[in-house]
């Protein structure tokens, strides 16, 4: 037998969810074409330590981790993504080699878990002469 109190949880989440369904409809450009681009997430090592934030986010979740256990999985999952970027050639990983790879991943671990910032990274980067290159978007 439901409670008040669920009862109340399930309008006021109905209510929400009427009053911002409508506002998402009006809010669309009406262009069909616009999707997720992997590619720019891949682009760069900010671009990467974001998606790794994401993901991370998104594990947490599941995963019901904490402290330490957080920063863990965030290097995991740097890792997980560089060796996917590179195994299907994705942005800053395309013809890199497999050391390259792990830099790029830690550099992402580092700059997902706040202990370095992107400007820190690409000085130690440019100083091993190892910065990706800089990809042009095209407008």
């Amino acid at each position: 037998m439901p409670t008040l109190k669920m009862i109340y949880k399930f309008f006021f989440f109905l209510i929400i969810v009427l009053t911002m369904v409508p506002l998402v409809i009006m809010a669309q450009t009406g262009a069909a074409d616009e999707s997720i681009n992997v590619m720019e997430y891949i682009a760069s090592i900010p671009g990467l330590a974001a998606l790794v934030l994401l993901v991370t986010q998104f594990l947490k979740q599941f995963m019901k981790t904490d402290g330490w256990y957080s920063a863990y999985l965030s290097w995991i999952v740097a890792l997980v993504l560089s060796v996917i970027g590179w195994s299907l050639q994705l942005g800053i990983f395309t013809g890199a080699t497999w050391y390259i790879v792990l830099l790029y991943a830690a550099a992402a671990g580092l700059i997902a878990n706040g202990l370095f910032d992107w400007k820190m990274i690409k000085a130690v980067l440019e100083l091993l002469k190892l910065l990706p290159p800089e990809k042009v978007r095209r407008v």
